[in-house]
């Protein structure tokens, strides 16, 4: 069967999901590509820490109100701290001035109501093919897409949202540049003997770091337990029982011997840069660009700025016959690739100065901690950049209307720039 589409987006994950929902309220022809996500035995193992530029957005979308209640937790305060060290930080909604500082979600709970938003536009601008690509190719400047179901598509635009193992970014030779952290995530639910009271707890130890991520039980966390690999075989092996004593132990801070809800699941860490997010008539967005560790929740915060900044651009400078203009697509892609660089980074930085167990190193780091939780200023900074709140906002996004090239290649720039600095000043 051939397919003529407008916009074919490549990928049913979150992102993909939402560029696919964003489009089709623009009243856009919209093809949308990928194998729904298999039901789960334990959903809470797998949830997204949403930052309120994302819950902006999906409430634009529709889909916020849509979530399953259940399925979603607000946080108003995070603790972070290293195991048997007097190093602590402490920060809530207050220091920066919001009701909350972001949401839990349950990422398939967040998947359905995506689903369901799309269910109720009206379908005679969508198409859907639950299938994988089998074949992509560009000729006289249309995208050829084949899928596993032999139906062929036929695009002027192309949004590559097929996750990190990329099936479009590999067809086009487009590079990655992928470091390993040597460490890989489990994640559990578990319940505790006392509440979470809407906390985020991060404890950094000698093996790695342990994140309790609170649930709408509040007596249960979805816990992401990022561990070094040469340890993974060695929890993984340990009865219910023993796994919840390491747990507390590397917890160090209280609330109690925790039981296991649901059993581990597991996945390695790396980042990951694709040396190219576009090409002529076509974006890559969200793990298909970037990967980061999980350290503060920013991945998928990360991919919804892609998404709506692209909606954004595509809203304003898409023309049907010939899709968006290649300067606008490298005007967008410098921005997207600055902010990814600068949270991935720093998000590495963290990462490598806490897993380094050197004493001196130990003693700084400890000694900045408590200077950061003691100085008001700074501390606002930091939350700002770890929790993401310094990303354009949705409806900040039509600063592409009426593109000033210039100002934005200069901005991108300055944002790169700073990036550079900020990652070099560590590495001295």
């Amino acid at each position: 069967m051939l397919q003529e589409a407008e916009i074919a987006v490549i990928g049913t994950g979150l992102v993909g999901l939402s560029i696919a929902v964003d489009l089709l309220k623009q009243g856009k022809q919209v093809t949308l590509v990928g194998l729904k996500s298999p039901e789960l035995p334990n959903p809470a193992n797998r949830v997204v820490a949403l930052n309120l530029a994302s819950v902006e957005f999906l409430k634009a979308l529709g889909a916020w109100d849509l979530i399953a209640k259940d399925s979603v937790t607000p946080y108003f305060t995070m603790k972070v701290w290293e195991k048997d060290q007097a190093g602590y930080l402490e920060f809530n909604n207050q220091d920066v001035n919001q009701e909350v500082l972001g949401y839990i979600v349950v990422n398939s709970a967040l998947e359905t109501a995506l689903w369901q938003v799309i269910h109720n536009l009206p379908q005679d601008k969508f198409n859907y093919f639950d299938s994988k690509v089998s074949s992509y190719q560009k000729l006289q400047g249309k995208h050829f897409i084949s899928l596993e179901d032999n139906t062929q598509i036929i695009s002027t635009f192309v949004v590559a949202a097929d996750g990190g193992n990329s099936f479009i970014r590999k067809a086009l030779n487009i590079g990655i540049d992928r470091s390993e952290y040597s460490q890989t995530a489990l994640t559990c639910v578990i319940e505790l003997p006392e509440e979470h009271k809407n906390t985020c707890y991060q404890s950094f130890h000698k093996n790695g770091i342990l994140a309790y991520l609170p649930l709408a039980n509040s007596n249960q966390v979805s816990i992401v337990w990022s561990l070094n690999n040469d340890i993974v075989d060695f929890a993984l092996s340990l009865d219910e029982q023993e796994f919840c004593q390491q747990i507390y132990t590397c917890f160090h801070k209280g609330l109690g011997v925790p039981k296991l809800v649901s059993k581990p699941t597991s996945f390695v860490l790396a980042k990951q840069y694709a040396q190219k997010i576009v090409e002529d008539n076509l974006a890559i967005v969200g793990d298909a660009g970037h990967t980061i560790h999980p350290l503060a929740g920013q991945g998928v915060n990360l991919g919804f700025a892609d998404a709506w900044t692209l909606t954004d651009l595509i809203r304003n400078y898409y023309r049907p016959t010939n899709g968006i203009e290649r300067h606008k697509l490298d005007a967008w892609a410098r921005e997207r690739k600055a902010k990814a660089l600068l949270t991935s980074e720093s998000m590495a930085i963290i990462k490598n100065t806490f897993c380094n167990n050197n004493p001196v190193v130990s003693l700084a780091r400890n000694i900045a901690l408590n200077f950061v939780n003691n100085q008001t200023f700074i501390k606002r900074q930091f939350i700002n950049q770890a929790l993401g709140f310094n990303e354009p906002k949705y409806s900040q996004a039509s600063y592409n209307s009426g593109l000033d090239l210039n100002r934005q290649k200069s901005t991108s720039d300055h944002a790169r720039d700073l990036a550079k600095n900020f990652i070099s000043s560590f590495l001295k």
